[in-house]
């Protein structure tokens, strides 16, 4: 074998190792993702026809974060504080289970009004899971008892 036959074998074999370390540490992420407390599969839009962008959410004390999954990058966050549900409908999607998978409005609150910026899709347990997390969260008024 030549040394320019050689040089090309050695580039592919590296470049075949690159590519499948970055897969398994995306695969390793989504598990990793998916396997946390309050996790669960969400799309995520900026309007309600979307386009969706396939990812996972997590409930925390203070956020709701989501991960892009085609993604290796961080979270996009929302304060829990801040997040209302203006409207829940079914869409024309299916989930596994051939149920109906619900576009879930949220706003940001400002003042009296929230305004629309965030749709996510969702199956029937996710909806649930979120309209309790954002109705249990503790109300701040500001003072001290």
């Amino acid at each position: 074998m030549t040394t320019p036959h050689l040089l090309a074998l050695l580039l592919s074999a590296l470049a075949i190792g690159v590519v499948l370390g970055v897969g398994a540490v995306w695969v390793r992420r989504l598990q990793v993702l998916g396997r946390r407390k309050g996790a669960f599969r969400c799309q995520v839009a900026a309007s309600p026809e979307g386009p969706w962008r396939a990812g996972l959410a997590q409930y925390s004390a203070e956020d709701l974060s989501w991960w892009p999954r085609f993604s290796l990058g961080g979270a996009q966050r929302w304060r829990r504080a801040d997040l209302i549900v203006i409207e829940r409908r079914p869409s024309r999607l299916q989930d596994a289970t051939g149920h109906p998978l619900l576009v879930v409005g949220c706003g940001v609150t400002r003042g009296v009004e929230a305004v629309p910026e965030l749709y996510l899709l969702v199956d029937r347990s996710s909806s649930a899971g979120l309209t309790s997390w954002l109705e249990a969260a503790a109300t701040y008024r500001g003072f001290v008892i």
